[in-house]
């Protein structure tokens, strides 16, 4: 920061349970990332008490966790691991780096729980090949605790948060992780709550990036659709490999095609509006569901957010200048260059 120049932002090293007592403003994000399952109880419950304090309202918190029941058959690796490292010297790097040749080792005999659990063996031999910085972080901490996201939910509303969505774009389009009727009976789920616990055990979730915020969670549908209008797009790479077919969990999908020409139409040459993408589609006619097509292409990877829209300069067309060299030209020629 101090080579770049930069003047905003602030580096603090503490404690979570010193943060209160620094001198810190109100914050409009908060946001944890690889935290959560890796430290204790009475360290969570600090980070509450911080967010409750520093939060403004209306203000986000992004927590990001290893989620049950992906992660339930990896305790007992965890351990194995936690504890085959603590034989090993030097950092924590070393250690979990031996560690997973111990574990490897263990597992290749193939008797007893790894004769019975066979995929726990192709866990440990991932892991093997893994940075040993990340098995430090993920295997070696004294915390590590996996949650199921009601749980996670019930641990921020103790600091007056609200679930409020999904980071991962996808995991907010039941009909791109799911086919029916798995899909149909998540939504069918009485409460929001069970239907983040279903889709979590019908999907095998193993990790999850929750958004929560400070008050009121939806804001009335005319707003919602007019901050929609007003975002931009672009397209992530070339036009041509804008593809009406995506790869999703649940299988291939193909999006409406005519709206698919709307959109390509509308970003073909720059950053657009959803607003403008909706112009575009009433030339065509009829009424498309162009925002939950974007919404859904964004999730997918084909469109991004972009803060403004934008038209990139066209370089101007210049006669291109030809000159024939008389002999050599035509030698050229004839030998195929």
């Amino acid at each position: 920061a101090a080579q770049l120049g930069l003047a905003n932002v602030t580096f603090m090293e503490r404690a979570f349970e010193e943060l209160l007592e620094a001198d810190l403003p109100q914050f409009d994000f908060i946001t944890l990332h690889g935290i959560w399952s890796w430290i204790g109880e009475g360290t969570r419950q600090a980070v509450q008490r911080f967010i409750y304090a520093r939060l403004k309202p209306g203000g986000i918190v992004y927590n990001s966790y290893n989620c049950l029941p992906g992660w339930a058959g990896d305790a007992p690796i965890r351990r194995l691991l936690l504890e085959l490292g603590a034989l090993h010297h030097g950092d924590s790097a070393t250690r979990a780096e031996r560690a997973a040749k111990d574990a490897l080792e263990l597992a290749n005999l193939k008797q007893g729980y790894f004769r019975a659990q066979p995929a726990a063996v192709d866990q440990i031999a991932k892991l093997s090949k893994r940075q040993a910085n990340y098995l430090a972080h993920e295997y070696l901490n004294a915390a590590w605790t996996n949650f199921y996201s009601i749980d996670v939910a019930d641990e921020m509303a103790a600091a007056k948060l609200t679930f409020l969505g999904s980071a991962t774009m996808m995991d907010n389009f039941l009909d791109l992780l799911l086919a029916d009727p798995a899909g149909q009976r998540c939504r069918t789920q009485p409460t929001e709550r069970l239907r983040q616990l279903a889709q979590d055990f019908l999907t095998g979730q193993r990790f999850r990036r929750d958004v929560f915020v400070r008050g009121h969670p939806r804001l009335a549908r005319s707003e919602t659709a007019r901050h929609l209008r007003a975002q931009c797009f672009s397209l992530p790479g070339p036009a041509e490999e804008f593809s009406e077919k995506a790869k999703v969990p649940r299988g291939e999908i193909t999006f409406d095609a005519k709206a698919m020409a709307a959109i390509r139409g509308a970003v073909s040459q720059g950053a657009a509006s959803l607003g403008e993408m909706i112009d575009e589609g009433s030339k065509t006619g009829g009424t498309l569901d162009l925002e939950r097509t974007v919404l859904m292409l964004t999730a997918v990877g084909r469109l991004i957010p972009v803060s403004a829209p934008f038209k990139p300069p066209r370089m101007a067309q210049q006669p291109a200048k030809v000159r024939v060299l008389g002999d050599i030209n035509k030698k050229l020629v004839a030998l195929g260059r």
